[in-house]
């Protein structure tokens, strides 16, 4: 039998636990137990984002001016839902010398901007990866090409024209 995640339908890779990706387990636990409202439930949830990303709650208070700017500009591999788009740009956000983060799910792209004298290209991609996800630079393709979403994609888009 074919298990679904409980977060957003999606099959269950190799039909283990209850979610498809890490970014679906996040939000489940961050809102998906939450019975609360208004302010508390906001404060509840800050609380619960600075468990899984510490150091969260000092970085929004302050935010960063870069001495310095440069972008990286990628692709991610293995986003399978907004939850993991959510959970990468909120790891990438808290990241000491990163500026903006702009994450794309439908094009599963990044852009992030940040000082190269805090950090470089190599510790944002090992972030990506310490999620579950691969992130290469904008010069890279990835492994396979999805072509079944493309063809997707542009059949829905003849079909609104």
């Amino acid at each position: 039998m074919k298990k679904s995640c409980i977060v957003c339908s999606r099959s269950v890779p190799r039909g283990e636990g209850d979610f498809c990706c890490a970014g679906c387990s996040a939000v489940h636990d961050i809102i998906g137990q939450l019975e609360l409202e208004g302010a508390a439930r906001d404060e509840r949830i800050a609380q619960l984002l600075e468990g899984v990303f510490p150091g969260g709650e000092e970085r929004e208070q302050q935010k960063q001016t870069l001495e310095q700017e440069s972008s990286f500009s990628g692709l991610i591999e293995g986003m399978v839902c907004p939850a993991c788009a959510w959970l990468i740009h909120n790891r990438l956000s808290l990241c000491d010398g990163v500026g903006e983060v702009n994450i794309n799910f439908i094009a599963e792209t990044c852009d992030i901007t940040y000082d190269p004298m805090q950090v470089g290209d190599e510790h944002l991609v090992s972030l990506v990866e310490q999620l579950g996800y691969r992130l290469y630079s904008g010069d890279q393709t990835h492994e396979r090409t999805d072509y079944f979403r493309f063809g997707a994609g542009w059949f829905f888009a003849l079909n609104t024209m």
